[in-house]
């Protein structure tokens, strides 16, 4: 099951409903659930700006989880931690 399949269904929404929500049409919606057609980040958007409300949870989490992005690399501890880079 993908994130968005689990996002959807967590927020009360069948695919029918969901897709007059979104203005997407359940044709693309199913595919997207399949994996069979990556979200682009712009879906992956749209898709948060309307799931962020039931599930009451933030756009831009759901967003990060929907698009597959990783958290942001912790910064260094320190600046000794940082590796000079060799000029040319």
């Amino acid at each position: 099951m993908t994130t968005l399949k689990k996002l959807r269904e967590a927020a009360g929404f069948d695919r029918q409903k969901f897709a007059q929500i979104t203005g997407f049409s359940v044709y693309r919606i199913e595919k997207h659930e399949q994996g069979v057609h990556r979200i682009s980040l712009d879906d992956a958007a749209h898709y948060a700006r309307h799931l962020s409300r039931p599930l009451r949870r933030s756009t831009s989490r759901l967003l990060a989880e929907l698009a597959g992005l990783e958290k942001e690399a912790a910064p260094p501890a320190s600046l000794s931690d940082i590796q000079p880079q060799a000029s040319a």
